[in-house]
C-alpha cells in the first residue's frame, strides 16, 4: 500500500465543518500533506482508540551535519491533537510535501 494524502481542508472565518468520515485514515505507509511555505499546514489527529498512539512527522533538515530530529507527537485515547505549522525548511521534502508515520494502522488521522 503507498502513503496517501491526508484531507485537505481551507479554514476561513466563517468556519468549516470537520466530516470525520470525509478525513484521511492512517495506513501502513503513512500519510502526506502539502505544505506550500505560508506555515499555516496544521495537521488535526483524533484518536478513536482507548490507547494512546504516537504520530511521526518527518524531518529532512540537517543542521551542522546532524540530522534534526523526527518530531514524534503523542496522541491520548480518545483525545483530538492539532499540530502545525510546520516550517519548510526542517519538513518539506523536495515534492512540497510533508510525511507522517503512524505506531499503528487501525487508528484514524485527520
Amino acid at each position: 500500500m503507498a502513503r496517501i494524502a491526508a484531507a485537505a481542508v481551507e479554514v476561513n472565518m466563517a468556519g468549516v465543518a470537520l466530516a470525520g468520515d470525509a478525513l484521511a485514515g492512517a495506513n501502513v505507509d503513512g500519510v502526506y500533506v502539502a505544505n506550500d511555505g505560508d506555515r499555516r499546514t496544521m495537521l488535526m489527529c483524533l484518536n478513536e482508540r482507548v490507547w494512546p498512539i504516537t504520530l511521526t512527522i518527518q524531518t529532512t533538515a540537517t543542521r551542522d551535519g546532524l540530522a534534526v530530529a523526527d518530531r514524534v507527537i503523542a496522541v491520548d485515547a480518545g483525545a483530538r491533537v492539532l499540530m502545525g505549522p510546520f516550517n519548510p525548511d526542517y519538513y518539506n521534502r523536495s515534492d512540497g510535501r510533508i510525511w507522517v508515520d503512524f505506531d499503528a494502522t487501525d487508528r484514524r488521522p485527520h
